[in-house]
């Protein structure tokens, strides 16, 4: 899986523990750019060290809020190939 903001290949780590559960899976941008979590049917997304997404299975505030994750990801990504 490579970030979707600087499209360097990320860092996986299975069942490791977060400050807040035991992860399935986790995603880490070397750079620090991107972070996705994905614990027992519960998701977390960070970008540039803010939790912009996290939800389990309320689909209609999952879907605004994936919206304005992927919106912020496009900018950032358009950002990091002009800077």
């Amino acid at each position: 899986m490579k970030c979707p903001i600087c499209g360097t290949e990320m860092k996986h780590y299975r069942d490791t523990l977060d400050g807040w559960c035991l992860c399935e899976e986790d995603y880490d941008c070397p750079k620090g750019h991107y972070s996705y979590d994905y614990s027992y049917g519960y998701t977390r997304v960070i970008v540039k060290g803010r939790d912009m997404l996290s939800y389990s299975y309320d689909q209609k505030a999952r879907k605004v809020d994936e919206f304005v994750c992927n919106l912020l990801i496009k900018i950032l990504h358009i950002w990091e190939k002009i800077k």
